[in-house]
């Protein structure tokens, strides 16, 4: 192959690379940041209606400071994961008129790792957050809560329609799998599963993403999509080593989305059932002061 040759398929290649990255990333990546967008409006809906009935100062006496804290912990986790140096953390606040209830600072500057990293460490509260639900439902409800998700790897090319229609279907066949198994766990005490449902409410209802917190993953995206692509395109030519890498973690993959889509419907059911609770103890107050 003479080098003019060479040089005429090397275009064709920078595209082949890129579209690789941008459908990795959004294979990866994609559904996350949809259900960060769902569990943000679900997250501030169910903290106004839980605000309405129990006021401020109850609210975070029962669920807010748990899942402020657990918020803050997801920042703190992946801040020191890529090395960033924390300055302060304010794990929450117990005072209902205060507008930041939780706080990490840690040291901006950093090197291209560090860049990279803010990414999870904007998403943090979300990626703990799922972890921290599913460490709840086995040592609540016992290790086979979870037992009828697909743990088995995908083989193939996962930039198929095929595949990513079966990742899809993966995801909700977990969250499935996880409603049956903390509903008709036969060894559940009412005790348990209430305690369960208490920790998902408290860790959802702050699964928030600030002005701050979404500027930092914005940050982030930009590095972390140029280090796909170059990755793509120095290993592109002798495999698609990021197509493997997914179908290896497949069984991580459903297990948190289906873990995140569980926490999102326990959410928003208990959310529809606190609801007109709230309406009415609003308008009670109302009509008292009236």
């Amino acid at each position: 192959m003479t080098a003019e040759n060479i040089l005429s398929l090397i275009p064709g290649y920078i595209f082949a690379s890129g579209s690789a990255a941008l459908a990795q990333f959004m294979i990866l990546f994609g559904p996350l940041l949809i259900l960060t967008f769902l569990l943000n409006a679900l997250a501030r809906s169910i903290g106004r209606t839980c605000i309405g009935l129990l006021k401020p100062s109850l609210f975070l006496l029962t669920l807010g400071w748990l899942g402020t804290t657990v918020h803050e912990l997801g920042h703190v986790v992946f801040a020191l994961l890529f090395f960033r140096k924390i300055k302060e953390v304010k794990w929450f606040s117990l005072d209902p008129w205060n507008p930041v209830q939780g706080y990490v600072l840690y040291e901006r500057k950093g090197n291209l790792l560090q860049k990279f990293g803010d990414f999870f460490i904007g998403l943090g509260p979300l990626l703990v957050g799922a972890v921290i639900i599913y460490i709840a439902a086995w040592g609540l409800l016992g290790s086979g809560t979870f037992a009828g998700m697909d743990q088995t790897p995908l083989t193939g090319d996962t930039f198929t329609l095929r595949t990513v229609g079966l990742l899809i279907q993966r995801i909700f066949n977990s969250a499935g799998a996880a409603l049956r198994g903390v509903f008709t766990g036969a060894n559940h005490t009412p005790a348990a599963v209430f305690a369960f449902l208490y920790v998902t409410l408290s860790i959802s209802s702050a699964m928030t993403l600030s002005t701050a917190d979404i500027f930092i993953v914005r940050s982030g995206f930009v590095v972390l999509l140029i280090g796909i692509f170059l990755f793509n395109l120095v290993t592109f030519w002798s495999g698609n080593y990021i197509d493997l890498f997914i179908g290896w973690i497949a069984p991580y993959y459903d297990m948190f989305y289906g873990v995140l889509i569980f926490g999102l419907i326990i959410t928003s059911v208990l959310w529809l059932l606190l609801l007109p609770v709230s309406v009415l103890v609003s308008d009670n107050r109302a009509f008292r002061k009236s």
